[in-house]
């Protein structure tokens, strides 16, 4: 009962780089939308460089920034974003908050909690692209990308099989 190995539960905790890799690209075609819509070029240049960082990070197992850069970093960019609109309030602005913000979230995942606040997130960056477009095209390339973020989610509680 007070040994100190740990328990499957604690184990349980950890996500394999298969599902760190499909969570990463979930989170890149969801923010494609707002990429290719009304967002400035910086801020979808952020984006899939903070997504590139962590795939790097991923592929050379190199640890994860500290949450104090991590901290920074987003700070920096909401400043970046208020003096690009004049204000963090509104449409457009919290778009860019949002798309931002999910990419910073994915450089801090370490674990299964975290993986699943990132998949919120994605759910949320999805609905989001219903602010910029409301066509069937759309919310068919939504849908799948659903599928594709709760594949991957039922991947992290059968970790022995591929998530599609």
């Amino acid at each position: 009962m007070f040994s100190s190995k740990p328990t499957p539960t604690e184990n349980s905790s950890s996500l394999l780089r298969h599902n760190v890799y499909w969570l990463l690209a979930c989170l890149f075609f969801a923010g494609i939308p707002q990429m290719m819509g009304e967002l400035p070029v910086w801020i979808s240049a952020i984006y899939v460089l903070v997504l590139a960082w962590r795939t790097w990070l991923l592929k050379t197992q190199s640890k994860l920034p500290a949450r104090f850069l991590l901290a920074m970093l987003a700070f920096g960019y909401m400043i970046g974003v208020a003096v690009q609109f004049h204000s963090i309030v509104g449409k457009d602005a919290g778009v860019a908050l949002v798309v931002g913000l999910v990419a910073f979230k994915a450089l801090e995942t370490r674990n299964v909690r975290d993986a699943f606040i990132s998949v919120l997130l994605a759910y949320f960056l999805l609905l989001c692209n219903f602010i910029l477009d409301q066509s069937i095209g759309m919310g068919i390339y939504l849908l799948i990308l659903v599928w594709l973020i709760t594949a991957n989610m039922i991947g992290w509680q059968h970790p022995d099989k591929m998530p599609i």
